[in-house]
């Protein structure tokens, strides 16, 4: 195999180690959505009453109450958060409106007593019951499962309104979320560190290295991303719940423990969906690391850089998948590992 060096810039924030659901430092991995039925969006602004705190202000705006679709203001911690020490935790929420539709979903995929695996869905309430009231801060309790397995993994924290709630149609609804000290964003260091390549998979030809399963080699000028061919899956027809197509064969490529790496890969979805990668070890889902997970809209293309280090655990394997129904070309898949 060539090795080739070169720098490439990639920024570190220290990541959150706090058992808190939120910190200001997981803003910016917040995403809005928009789509014919509605859309939502984010923003630090100053608390209100708040005398120097900042909050994570929201805006949804419904435009069609009569389907059943949700407007997502979500986050994918990476690594998942773990709140397993809690058995309840407050949030501070100060809506701009009454309301009693604003539903906050905590998924952890241990679950098993709900097929979305939440460890928490419902819609918000202040402690004192009722609804969210407009123009005051409601302190609002998340009752967490006693289990602590279910709320180790949280690998989603989703605020989202239903269109059919009683939300109004055509009209801003606004929400601030948490109160945090402005001095609680995080440092940003770029850093340029040299990468030596340790695999590349144009799916051109052979994939040695690659475990496949529900795949297929696309030639459709409409699929794939460079050169003649990508790799496709689509689980549109028959989907399970987490759909894993492509795993690195641990006999080719070995993720050695203490040792940095970055993975790369550029993809175009060709459905709406969900999608995720990660990179797991044969002792379970708890060791997982290297977790992204975003939701794709029909056509989008871009590229998406997964870095990590390696535990003291041995046959980590990067994984790909789809959770549901979902279509997906990938292409140019790259393993470095990162030279410190």
């Amino acid at each position: 195999m060539r090795l080739i060096s070169f720098a490439l810039v990639l920024l570190f924030a220290v990541p959150s180690v706090s058992d808190e659901l939120i910190t200001l430092a997981d803003f910016d991995e917040f995403s809005g959505e928009s789509n014919p039925n509605g859309y939502c969006y984010g923003e630090v602004a100053p608390s209100p009453d708040g005398q120097g705190f900042v909050s994570i202000k929201v805006t949804y705006r419904i435009l069609n109450k009569d389907v059943t679709d949700w407007i997502d203001f979500s986050f994918h911690p990476v690594p998942p958060r773990d709140v397993s020490e809690r058995d309840v935790i407050y949030l501070d929420i100060y809506p701009l409106q009454d309301a009693d539709y604003l539903v906050l979903k905590l998924v952890d995929p241990d679950v098993t007593t709900n097929p979305n695996r939440s460890a928490f869905e419902s819609s918000l309430m202040p402690i004192s019951g009722g609804m969210l009231r407009a123009h005051t801060w409601n302190t609002c309790a998340i009752k967490l499962p006693k289990e602590k397995v279910f709320k180790d993994s949280l690998v989603e924290i989703n605020f989202y309104i239903p269109c059919r709630s009683g939300v109004p149609k055509d009209k801003d609804v606004v929400f601030f979320i948490g109160k945090f000290k402005p001095q609680d964003l995080p440092q940003v260091e770029v850093k340029h560190l040299p990468m030596r390549l340790l695999a590349s998979f144009d799916f051109e030809g052979d994939a040695t290295g690659l475990k496949l399963h529900r795949t297929t080699i696309t030639q459709s000028e409409g699929e794939v991303i460079s050169g003649k061919r990508s790799l496709k899956c689509d689980t549109r027809e028959a989907p399970s719940e987490w759909n894993e197509f492509l795993h690195t064969d641990t006999k080719v490529i070995q993720l050695e423990p203490k040792k940095h790496y970055a993975i790369t890969f550029n993809y175009k979805v060709l459905a709406d969906g969900l999608y995720y990668c990660l990179v797991r070890c044969p002792d379970g889902i708890k060791f997982d690391i290297g977790w992204l997970q975003w939701k794709g809209v029909a056509n989008e293309v871009g590229m998406k850089v997964v870095s990590f280090i390696v535990p003291e655990r041995k046959g980590y394997y990067f994984i790909l998948g789809i959770k549901d129904a979902g279509a997906i070309a990938i292409d140019d898949l790259r393993i470095y590992e990162v030279i410190h």
